[in-house]
């Protein structure tokens, strides 16, 4: 279903973590600095069976948020220094979006606002299709 919150903006790393099962504690004081968990970070950021940063950067490069130039860069450890930065920076309020828009479209198609209400969506999806104009050609 298409959340409709989301609509004209794009997914933060924040929500990508808590949406993937969060980090791995073990990762805690690595990526933050911090000893423990704060309460202003929202539940779901970090976890005991949350994924490791290693997994984080290849689900942040599938969503975007790093680069193929940031992943080979030399200087940089298999690009948890920049992932960290940018989870760093997002928790300080600096936030980074993925440089996709992840299949959010900036408004609702109108298709979809008027089929929204109803029960039988797929007669109606399929209604409207039957007697929308040929672009075909």
């Amino acid at each position: 279903m298409l959340d409709e919150s989301r609509l004209g903006r794009q997914k933060t790393i924040l929500e990508l973590i808590k949406e993937k099962g969060g980090l791995n504690m073990s990762s805690l004081r690595d990526v933050t600095g911090e000893e423990k968990v704060q309460p202003r970070w929202g539940p779901g950021l970090f976890s005991k069976k949350g994924m490791s940063l290693d997994d984080l950067v290849v689900r942040a490069r599938e969503e975007g948020f790093l680069t193929d130039a940031d992943i080979n860069n030399p200087a940089d450890n298999g690009c948890l220094n920049k992932l960290s930065e940018i989870i760093r920076n997002e928790l300080a309020g600096q936030h980074t979006t993925s440089t996709q828009q992840a299949g959010v479209p900036e408004q609702l198609p109108e298709w979809y606002a008027n089929i929204k209400g109803l029960k039988n969506k797929p007669a109606a999806i399929n209604a409207s299709i039957e007697h929308s104009p040929n672009t075909w050609g």
